[in-house]
């Protein structure tokens, strides 16, 4: 799992409105919902996602968490898109919502033709209100181009943040998984 989605909301909140959301998009379509609670440990839970797919995701999941957030799950087949849900969500529902992403880089730089994938560490916060894009309220994110490393931050720093690291020489060692786990931790976060 390289992206998870975070509502600060208790989980029954967030999958009664989920739930109603996509009640009134699906509608139209003909298409039923269904809301059911599972239990089990995190591997059970999550295996209720397949089958994972490459198109349109059918299922989705919501956990809580051991603090004041609820995580959010889809069954895309290369893991969760939580980037649209997790914003309209927090704005609708009037809290917080975050983004993490933690992809590994296994790309092999020096040719062009090899397998696997680029590199992303990100953090994106929502927050309840319009901001100057949507509701982001923070976004920092290292990727990996294919040709180069690119950071970028918008939006105001938390006072948590170690705004030293992002003036780092190498572009890469400006945001690490490390410092995206301390971050998530300090909003409450154990992803």
């Amino acid at each position: 799992i390289f992206r998870i989605g975070f509502l600060e909301m208790d989980c029954r909140t967030v999958a009664d409105f989920f739930a109603e959301w996509e009640r009134g998009i699906q509608k139209s379509r003909g298409v039923g919902v269904e809301r059911r609670e599972i239990s089990g440990s995190l591997e059970q839970v999550l295996r209720a996602l397949a089958p994972l797919t490459s198109m349109e995701r059918r299922r989705y999941i919501f956990v809580p968490t051991g603090g004041s957030w609820t995580a959010f799950f889809d069954n895309g087949h290369q893991g969760s898109d939580p980037e649209s849900v997790i914003s309209h969500m927090a704005m609708h529902l009037g809290c917080r919502g975050v983004k993490v992403v933690a992809i590994p880089d296994t790309r092999d730089g020096e040719h062009t033709d090899a397998r696997g994938r680029f590199g992303t560490i990100e953090l994106q916060v929502y927050g309840p209100e319009k901001t100057h894009f949507l509701n982001y309220m923070r976004t920092i994110q290292l990727s990996n181009q294919g040709d180069r490393w690119v950071f970028t931050e918008t939006g105001t720093p938390f006072p948590f943040e170690d705004a030293n690291q992002y003036k780092v020489r190498r572009v890469r060692e400006r945001f690490s998984v490390e410092l995206l786990n301390r971050y998530a931790n300090a909003l409450g976060l154990q992803p």
